[in-house]
């Protein structure tokens, strides 16, 4: 096989490859940081006695939180949004959390 015929062939399986690279961006600062106040966030609301659930799912974007799961109850509710607000650089906070019926909890086992 001619050597230009070889690195024709080696450049074509190479592009895919380099194409797939490109599209990968680095995290900026103010991405990191988003991050690690979600991050944060979560684990305040699940070592918080009020709220302590894992079953809350915060987004957070530049200014808003956004909190998607489940509590039991209202105060865990309220909570949550309290300190949702409370992280640094939230300017809303958009409560999406369902509170739990009490059967939803415990089931029965009979």
């Amino acid at each position: 096989m001619p050597s230009g015929l070889k690195r024709y062939y080696l450049a074509a399986l190479c592009l895919p490859l380099l194409a797939g690279c490109a599209g990968q961006t680095t995290p900026t600062p103010e991405t990191l940081a988003l991050r690690e106040m979600c991050d944060e966030l979560k684990r305040q609301l699940f070592r918080d006695p009020v709220v302590r659930s894992f079953l809350i799912y915060p987004r957070c974007e530049p200014g808003i939180v956004t909190l998607n799961g489940s509590v039991r109850d209202y105060d865990g509710w309220e909570e949550a949004g309290r300190i949702a607000a409370g992280m640094p650089g939230v300017r809303r906070v958009q409560n999406n959390l369902r509170i739990l019926e009490e059967d939803s909890l415990y089931p029965n086992v009979e």
